[in-house]
């Protein structure tokens, strides 16, 4: 089993692909969790999602360790 380095107690990992309103529902309720934000990250993996990611952006600011990572297309 792998120990986690970065010291997070908890991961959360969001697929994102045009989400719009939901990831927005998404992210609203990480900004209210409890548990203090050094015990968590949130990482988004957008797959090619033709709208902008503006919301995305907006809660890095809220969101201590809230990081966004776009996956390339293949063809």
């Amino acid at each position: 089993m792998e120990i986690n380095r970065d010291g997070y107690k908890v991961s959360v990992v969001i697929a994102n692909y045009n989400a719009g309103n939901y990831i927005r529902r998404a992210l609203d309720s990480l900004v209210r969790q409890t548990i203090n934000q050094d015990d968590f990250e949130v990482i988004i993996v957008d797959d090619t999602s033709t709208k902008p990611l503006y919301i995305i952006q907006k809660y890095e600011r809220k969101i201590m360790n809230c990081r966004q990572r776009a996956e390339a297309k293949y063809f």
